[in-house]
């Protein structure tokens, strides 16, 4: 399974024996969660860390209490490995060890990679994914105890760090588990390894974010990873298969030593299969990810509007996508939600079509009663995040794991207006408070952008006036630069506290800039005196002004 965003993670077992001293064979790695619903992909790996041959009919291993002898007729060579698996050939839909470890012919040691091991050997045993384990013996006398007491990482093995220590832990190998090979955390002199890999989009920039670790013994003095194009998971190659887009420096690392490798491209397209690859070294397995980057014509989907504060007659929050591609999206393995958790975003096969607008919301039923005549598509997932009243974020997450949109806010807008994202060219990457209460859903944005300021901001270019009739300082400008609100008030008080000229009052689309005469809301003359203009946004923020009318 391709992975855009690999995190591996090492859990030591909480019950471990190890071998005796001398001992020849020990069991050294465990596969019991087998990947997906998969029950025949089971299997035990033995070692022979001796320098002499192990004839393995002197050998019987326990199963969770069950004794099962081994072959007579194989001998295990001084380092050689063995599996014992549950099922070696598959046999109709059941999978088996050849056909996920090997090339599925029903042959064993027909390519260059199954003849590297051993035959495996098949015995009808059952281990438990929770915890269990699994005893070797010889002549009635146990040599090695290997046993675990969780499930760990669905489809990733156990094994040991070290063939002649203690140390039980999940593997970290890019594939799961090292059948037939060195354990993914036993030490070996050079071995950098790509860790995990992060793809995000930025202004039609992809960024590819890089773990390198050196688990090694040796220092390295410096490497690079190459990126390959490998070809488009969702359409036609974009590029020649094979060539490589992108070259990235790795500092010097000392042995445990890790760095982050980040670079920024421009890649055709909307999506874009890649291997990235480190030079070979002591473990070859982990030189190369494959991975799944973005193109310019990413991301196809958007969030679009959100109504994160409906009042009881609307009852349901919802939030707007739109496709902003020119082809259908299918959002079937596609998933949203809020800062802590995301959901699926439909549990089966749905397709929106270029430059469709489609609502998601928390009940179907409700959006439909209120926004009357509703005819483009609506649905409600089988879990709904709940977005916060007083803050949150908003994310949408392709088939490959990647955030393809986030929108984060502080605050939500009261009166029942959305947070929605401008349409117009130039606004596509800004959200406002939509211009119309309950929103546009459904339909282009009409938004109220705020100046981007923090605090409200009064210029007057003349706080003195004389509305004497003689042309000179008859009329001022006052400009208005605020925050975001729900609503904004601007209005004069005089000396008493007495409102004695409201400009707007609860507006929620207030112009920036009001031209005063010096008279009030009856249309007469203010006396002579010192007057406060007030200006205030939504509780959000509130500035008070001097004006004087002098003679």
């Amino acid at each position: 399974m391709i992975r855009p965003e690999l995190l591996f993670r090492s859990v030591v077992a909480s019950i471990i024996l190890t071998s005796s001293a001398g001992a020849e064979v020990i069991i050294n790695e465990v596969l019991a969660n087998e990947p997906g619903s998969q029950t025949t992909l089971e299997w035990i790996e033995l070692y022979n860390h001796s320098s002499n041959p192990a004839p393995l009919g002197e050998y019987r291993l326990t199963v969770d209490g069950t004794p099962y002898d081994l072959p007579g007729s194989d001998t295990l060579a001084a380092e050689e490995y063995y599996i014992v698996c549950r099922r070696l050939y598959s046999g109709g839909s059941s999978a088996a060890f050849e056909s996920h470890w090997g090339d599925d012919s029903g042959v064993w040691g027909d390519t260059q990679s199954e003849d590297s091991l051993a035959r495996p050997c098949e015995i009808s045993f059952s281990l438990i994914n929770s915890g269990g384990s699994v005893e070797l013996s010889r002549g009635g006398l146990a040599v090695s105890l290997f046993a675990w007491t969780e499930a760990g990482l669905d489809g990733y093995s156990w094994e040991r760090t070290n063939p002649v220590q203690s140390a039980v832990v999940q593997s970290v190998a890019i594939d799961g588990s090292t059948p037939g090979r060195v354990n993914s955390l036993t030490p070996v002199g050079t071995d950098l390894a790509l860790e995990t890999v992060r793809v995000s989009c930025e202004n039609g920039s992809t960024i590819i974010a890089f773990t390198i670790a050196n688990r090694g013994t040796n220092p390295v003095s410096g490497s690079e990873v190459n990126l390959i194009y490998t070809g488009s998971p969702t359409g036609p190659p974009m590029y020649p298969l094979g060539d490589t887009l992108g070259t990235l420096s790795v500092k010097a690392l000392e042995p445990s030593e890790s760095a982050e490798v980040v670079g920024q491209f421009t890649f055709n397209g909307m999506y874009c299969l890649f291997t990235a690859v480190l030079p070979a070294d002591d473990r070859p397995e982990n030189n190369s990810l494959i991975f799944v980057g973005v193109g310019q014509q990413f991301p196809p989907l958007v969030l679009s509007e959100l109504m994160a504060n409906p009042d009881d007659q609307l009852n349901t929050e919802w939030l707007e996508l739109r496709n902003r591609s020119d082809e259908a999206i299918n959002v079937e393995e596609w998933s949203f939600g809020d800062a802590l958790q995301t959901h699926p975003l439909s549990p089966g096969t749905r397709f929106i079509e270029p430059g469709e607008y489609v609502v998601v919301t928390e009940s179907a039923v409700d959006f439909i009663l209120f926004y009357s005549g509703f005819a483009q598509q609506v649905w409600a997932p089988i879990n709904w995040p709940t977005f916060n009243n007083d803050g949150d974020a908003v994310r949408l997450i392709d088939q490959f794991g990647i955030e393809v949109d986030r929108f984060e806010y502080t605050f939500t807008h009261d009166n029942n207006f959305t947070w929605a994202r401008g349409e117009e060219v130039g606004n596509e990457h800004l959200w406002g408070r939509s211009e119309d209460a309950y929103g546009t859903p459904g339909g282009f944005n009409n938004v109220v952008f705020a100046d981007g300021a923090s605090e409200i901001t009064v210029t007057i270019d003349n706080v003195y006036l004389s509305p004497d009739g003689d042309g000179i300082d008859d009329w001022t400008t006052i400009d208005i630069i605020t925050p975001m609100a729900s609503d904004y008030s601007v209005k004069v008080y005089d000396r008493q506290g007495r409102v004695v000229k409201t400009f707007f009052d609860n507006e929620v689309f207030p112009p920036r800039t009001i031209v005063w005469d010096g008279k009030s809301d009856a249309g007469r003359r203010l006396p002579i005196g010192i007057y406060i203009l007030l200006v205030e946004a939504g509780g959000i923020d509130s500035e008070k002004v001097p004006i004087v009318i002098a003679r």
